[in-house]
């Protein structure tokens, strides 16, 4: 019965398909715009403007003092996403794709960029202070976008049963409706 109903995580991905999921899911804890609405170019443009940004909050927290903190952070981090990847990599599956399961490494970059944007706009120079509160703007701006859109939607990617919608619909127009499952973890 376990097996059946955690299926589903042992499903083959192509590397490619990985480092794709990998990549939006860096940007989810931020901007999530739905993983069906994503194209090619938007996962580029999305290299190209939030990566950097991540990456530069990871640098930057190396260098935080004490220790203690950046160790902190980066175990919120690199713990969950090896724990998930090494065996996608290893042994196949798609655990590492799944965000439910990242929430940790989620905080993670967030107090990492939270990290950044504190330090960087309590800069005494004014042109990087204004540089910063540019990016932060554009952050809130891009989240508060997402929120928006994803809010409107009746179901979201990162449910693993988006199509059990239609069938909720029919059971609902019943007068008293009553559902018998023999396996409630759809494959």
């Amino acid at each position: 019965m376990m097996a059946e109903s955690l299926g589903w995580v042992n499903e083959p991905a192509e590397l490619e398909i990985l480092v794709q999921r990998w990549l939006l899911n860096l940007a989810s804890p931020f901007v999530d715009l739905g993983i069906a609405d994503y194209t090619r170019d938007e996962l580029w443009l999305w290299l190209l403007l939030g990566l950097p940004v991540v990456a530069f909050a990871a640098y930057c927290v190396g260098q935080i003092r004490p220790a203690a903190s950046r160790l902190l952070v980066a175990a919120f981090v690199v713990v969950p996403l090896l724990a998930y990847a090494v065996p996608d990599l290893t042994v196949g599956g798609i655990r590492s794709t799944v965000p439910q399961y990242l929430m940790l490494a989620y905080l993670g970059l967030q107090l990492a960029v939270t990290y950044v944007l504190g330090t960087r706009i309590r800069s005494p120079r004014p042109p990087i202070r204004r540089r910063w509160q540019a990016v932060m703007l554009g952050l809130l701006v891009a989240s508060a976008g997402s929120a928006l859109h994803s809010a409107r939607q009746e179901t979201w990617w990162s449910k693993r049963s988006v199509n059990t919608l239609p069938v909720a619909r029919f059971i609902n127009q019943a007068e008293r409706p009553l559902v018998l499952v023999s396996n409630p973890w759809p494959t």
